[in-house]
């Protein structure tokens, strides 16, 4: 985990329990990888070459139930995730819909032991259009402070992704255009956050 980390100090315990929880999601991660290559129809480890030195993020979020706020009030607005693939942790609150193919937002209801697995644009690029990105949103109804921890595990930042052989066939062509996901993901980070005022490269 790099760049700057933040422990509280009033938690001894909290940063080795964290760095134990990415280290496991990060595994997992890797097996549903090699679980994706099969079933696109290629070898386990196929798709391991664009993950040399993958990138992984893990979030700790939060969203505090707004006073007398409106039923659909987003803490996160309807999107789908720009990597691979994420793992997701989310507690009894609730508040996480997904869009179905009939345009209809579902409840993902928590479940005791259990993960979400969202997939995003790049495995729909590989997949050319057979998995789809997993558009989702969250609605904090429940009056209760909201926390989710979801591991983003991507490709390397130097890949070039494109519709997989396997996937494209003259009934099928290639449905998308080759990306340079480092550049992909700069161009993203660019049109939606500011760093104005940063003083070290990020």
């Amino acid at each position: 985990m790099g760049g700057i980390q933040v422990w509280p100090t009033q938690l001894p315990e909290f940063k080795k329990q964290v760095l134990n929880y990415y280290l496991a999601l990060r595994k997992l991660s890797k097996l549903l990888i090699r679980a994706f290559s099969v079933a696109l129809g290629y070898s386990p480890n196929y798709l391991d070459r664009y993950f040399r030195q993958p990138n992984v993020l893990l979030r700790l979020l939060t969203y505090p139930p707004p006073p007398n706020a409106p039923s659909d009030l987003y803490g996160s607005a309807p999107h789908t995730d720009y990597g691979c693939i994420t793992l997701l942790h989310q507690d009894n609150s609730g508040g996480l819909q997904i869009l179905t193919d009939n345009n209809q937002w579902l409840d993902v209801l928590p479940r005791e032991d259990s993960l979400i697995l969202n997939t995003g644009h790049m495995m729909t690029i590989w997949s050319n259009g057979k998995l789809k990105a997993t558009k989702h949103r969250v609605i904090n109804t429940s009056n209760n402070q909201r926390y989710s921890i979801p591991l983003f595990y991507n490709c390397s930042l130097d890949t070039t992704v494109s519709p997989l052989q396997k996937c494209v066939s003259p009934e099928n062509p290639a449905h998308f255009e080759p990306i340079h996901y480092g550049d992909f993901i700069k161009k993203i980070l660019l049109a939606n956050y500011t760093f104005t005022g940063l003083t070290k490269p990020i």
